[in-house]
């Protein structure tokens, strides 16, 4: 449970800092959408599908008794230990691939942070009048991150 938290928590950091704030709400929304829409075929085929499937490997006398049996136990309830474990491998594999993979193993340095709405905001309003952009205060003063020593 730890480690979907913490890959939890990478995740909305990467939303946050690559995705315009303007967007946040939409991509949120269509993660959820797609998290939760999976989820009965989860619940349906995968648990109870690939308990079962495993369980009689891992029974006392099963094929995987003497050796995968050592590690998660043998007895009722076995398979879906078992099922844990392969889903933990197969989702490590996943990541040692992705890192393998150089857009994603250097993502934070390639792919550029959102600029801030206000920035955008800004910038919009100067190319619709350009002599107002002589008025206008620059974009890093309007954002609040002008130099004061903060």
């Amino acid at each position: 449970m730890t480690g979907l938290t913490v890959m939890n928590t990478i995740y909305a950091t990467i939303i946050q800092v690559k995705v315009p704030a303007r967007f946040h709400g939409r991509v949120f929304a269509v993660n959820t959408v797609f998290a939760w829409c999976t989820m009965p075929i989860g619940f349906v085929l995968l648990g109870p599908g690939a308990a079962a499937l495993l369980q009689s490997a891992v029974s006392p006398g099963g094929a995987l008794a003497g050796t995968v049996g050592a590690v998660v136990g043998t007895g009722p309830g076995r398979g879906l230990a078992l099922t844990y474990v392969l889903f933990a491998l197969l989702l490590t594999a996943g990541v040692l691939l992705a890192r393998r993979h150089p857009a994603l193993a250097r993502f934070d340095t390639e792919v550029p942070d959102a600029r801030p709405d206000d920035e955008v905001g800004l910038n919009a309003l100067r190319t619709r009048d350009p002599a107002a952009s002589a008025t206008a205060p620059s974009a890093t003063a309007a954002s609040g991150w002008a130099d004061t020593g903060r």
